[in-house]
């Protein structure tokens, strides 16, 4: 204590910059530990002076290490009764006295006057333990005190010194923990912080997307515009109105940079793109048309050129545009286009009278009442042996089949109207099964494991194949599709009601001796299914009822719930853990049927988490349960809990038990809660974080992980972890895991 006293000013220090360091943790637990042996001799062989000297000598250091409840101790040594009580209330006075000053002039920049408060705060809270009619004074004043680190992170915050404002809230805890009004305004400031970063954020991309619209560079003005729209709401007027119209000009002016190139269709193609953002851009709505004349000029030609199969809608209307954009430039190209279709034609005809016949049909179509109707009348083509097979093929839904005689056809047939006709028919029909199969997929993919959804997503594949009866992907389509309705098929109740503790317990044993002094011995326990046995195909869906397994410990009597945690990471093998904390009702049957200890028979604490007993207890209890089953169970290691606690960040919205006080009304965390309270991650895990801490193992250490209802909603989280003795207490608690995990 003497070393620490010589270092009592940077003790000091550190105290109020770092208030939660490590270091000072251990300094603190040092100093406890020396105090609490020098008061246990003062208690045994020293005096009431003794006492009071010790306190004299080291209370300023015992402040600055926050051992407030040890200095309490100490200065209340050798008094009892109402000596002992008037002491108390003289102390507490003081203290009150002295936040009372110190609260009417606040200065949170000095660290004097924080430490002195906290001094005072710690050591009334202290002695609040032993006289109760202390609180309500100290709920008060931290109360007072509350307000004043609210007001002062309040006015930092409208000054937008974010994390100044949250540093002050921190140090505010410390005096007050779990206040509400604390709590409140580390909200407001989070949510503050989060507001101007995104405003930034928005303010720079907007930069950034002017400046890349201004050289009209668009794949990445369209890359920036995506990431504005995340971060405005879509009404935004710059979502709506602003950022389109400046793509649309971007656009615009690479569309007319394409037409001055002569690469007509590109110059459409962005011209297009350009008015779906913006159609009130009138200047390139002009543009447009001019491009389209060109670029359906030099597409349309080309196709009376080299074609054989025309599409005769598609050409017709693009010749309307041509013809409503220049009339003169399409009576030309009329002209042109008519003759070379005949001087095709005639020369087809000397080499492949089924495309001579097949282009004067659709060329006829597309210019009525010209020269090309006689050709078209006088040019007929050869049969194609094949059609009747190749409609039937399609007729049937073999679209595969199909697809075969086309090819085969394709060398000898390409141009012959019937070949040209069936090809069109094969396509739409193509094109009309494969979008129903997009369907299904998004269907599909949207049903997830719902079992409903996915039986409404088969009739969908149903009708798919019904379209494509030979296609072999959607063959394996639907065994995936029936892997999945198998393995969310709803079960029944697996949770059936189970024999009474007492029930069991007398089924269990039996009288082998007659007479006086005749003892109940255990009849031998053979291992049986459960018929809901822990499988690898269960891996993942522990939220589901039907994922849910166990083993039977008894005839009548199943072992804890599980859920299977699939692979990954650093856990190479799938594992089966407990969904919920070991119950009070898990622990009744190990100790009816084992005699080792007595059941709780209690029906309102069956679900509750069973506590109050040791570490080595419950490992006791886990060996007899892989005795009773034949399986090894255990409790988990530190990796294994946390991934199974992690569930790959699949996490509920925060609702977990743990303590949430408004002032110093303790509102949650009050107690336990039952072990199937609450909401669980994505593999079915529940209350692991709070309720009850659990034991892990890590190498021949014992921690517990995620907290307990104890400790304070803001702490309470999966990374939270801490040593433990393995000594009973009302705060710990664990869940165990299974190993084999079957197929």
């Amino acid at each position: 204590l003497e070393d620490l006293k010589t270092h009592q000013d940077n003790i000091k220090e550190l105290a109020n910059l770092a208030p939660d360091a490590y270091v000072l943790s251990n300094l603190s637990n040092t100093a406890r530990g020396l105090v609490n042996q020098r008061l246990d001799n003062i208690l045994a062989t020293g005096t009431r002076s003794d006492a009071e000297s010790l306190a004299a000598d080291y209370g300023e250091l015992l402040s600055a290490l926050q051992l407030g409840r040890e200095l309490s101790q100490v200065k209340l040594a050798h008094l009892s009764g109402a000596e002992r009580m008037a002491a108390i209330q003289e102390i507490a006075d003081t203290d009150v006295g002295n936040i009372q000053q110190l609260v009417a002039e606040p200065n949170l920049a000095d660290a004097e006057w924080e430490a002195r408060l906290l001094a005072n705060v710690q050591e009334l809270d202290s002695l609040a333990l032993e006289d109760s009619n202390i609180t309500p004074r100290l709920d008060e004043l931290r109360g007072t005190i509350a307000k004043i680190y609210t007001d002062e992170a309040s006015r930092i915050l409208a000054e937008e010194r974010y994390d100044v404002a949250n540093d002050v809230v921190t140090r505010g805890e410390r005096y007050a923990p779990g206040n509400a009004s604390l709590q409140d305004t580390r909200q407001a400031i989070a949510e503050a912080k989060a507001e101007f970063e995104r405003e930034i954020r928005v303010a720079g991309l907007k930069d950034d997307f002017k400046a890349q619209t201004d050289a009209n560079k668009i794949a990445e003005a369209n890359k920036i515009f995506d990431q504005l729209k995340v971060d405005l709401p879509a009404d935004d007027p710059f979502i709506t109105t602003e950022a389109p119209a400046l793509l649309s000009r971007s656009y615009g002016a690479l569309a007319q940079s394409r037409f001055n190139a002569k690469d007509y269709e590109a110059a459409l193609k962005l011209a297009d793109a350009g008015l779906a953002l913006n159609p009130a851009n009138n200047a390139l709505a002009s543009a447009r048309r001019e491009f389209a004349v060109e670029a359906y000029i030099r597409e349309v030609g080309d196709k009376f050129n080299n074609a054989i199969s025309l599409n005769v809608t598609d050409i017709r209307t693009k010749l309307g545009q041509i013809e409503g954009g220049n009339p003169s430039r399409y009576s030309a190209f009329r002209k042109e286009s008519i003759d070379t279709l005949t001087q095709r034609i005639n020369d087809l005809r000397t080499t492949d009278i089924n495309a001579a016949a097949s282009l004067a049909q659709t060329a006829g179509a597309i210019f009525p009442g010209t020269s090309l109707d006689q050709l078209k009348d006088q040019i007929k083509p050869e049969p194609w042996p094949n059609v009747a097979a190749a409609n039937a093929a399609i007729a049937s839904g073999e679209l595969s089949k199909a697809a075969q005689i086309q090819q085969e056809a394709a060398t000898g047939f390409s141009g012959h109207p019937d070949f040209l006709s069936f090809s069109e028919t094969l396509a739409a029909k193509t094109r009309e099964a494969n979008d129903a199969y997009s369907s299904y997929l998004v269907a599909k993919n949207a049903a997830g494991e719902d079992y409903k959804a996915l039986q409404q997503a088969e009739k969908l594949l149903n009708r798919v194949q019904s379209l494509w009866i030979d296609n072999p992907d959607y063959d394996a389509a639907a065994t995936e599709l029936n892997k999945l309705l198998a393995a969310n098929k709803p079960a029944p109740r697996i949770i059936q009601r189970e024999k009474s503790i007492e029930d069991v317990a007398a089924a269990a044993t039996t009288t082998t001796a007659a007479g006086p002094g005749e003892t109940a011995a255990p009849i031998e326990w053979k291992p049986i299914p459960s018929g809901r046995e822990c499988e690898q195909r269960l891996a993942g869906y522990g939220k589901r009822a039907k994922a849910i397994c166990f083993d039977l410990v008894n005839d009548g009597w199943r072992g804890p719930l599980m859920v299977v945690v699939p692979g990954g990471d650093q856990i190479q093998n799938n594992f089966a853990i407990s969904k919920y904390e070991i119950s009070v009702n898990d622990w009744s049957k190990y100790c009816a049927l084992t005699g080792r200890c007595n059941p709780i028979k209690d029906k309102e604490r069956q679900n509750d988490p069973i506590t109050g007993i040791s570490l080595q207890q419950a490992q006791e209890y886990v060996a007899w349960l892989s005795e009773r089953t034949g399986k090894k169970y255990r409790l988990p290691t530190s990796s294994e809990w946390e991934y199974a606690a992690s569930a790959g960040g699949k996490q509920p919205k925060k609702d977990f038990n743990c303590r949430v006080a408004l002032g110093e009304k303790i509102i949650k965390g009050t107690g336990t809660v039952s072990i199937k309270s609450g909401k669980s991650n994505g593999w079915g895990l529940k209350n692991y974080i709070g309720n009850v801490q659990e034991w892990v193992l890590d190498g021949s250490s014992a921690l517990v992980r995620g907290g307990a209802y104890t400790d304070a909603h803001s702490k309470c989280d999966i990374s939270l972890q801490r040593p433990h003795s393995g000594s009973a207490d009302d705060t710990t608690g664990f869940r165990i895991v299974l190993e084999d995990v079957v197929g």
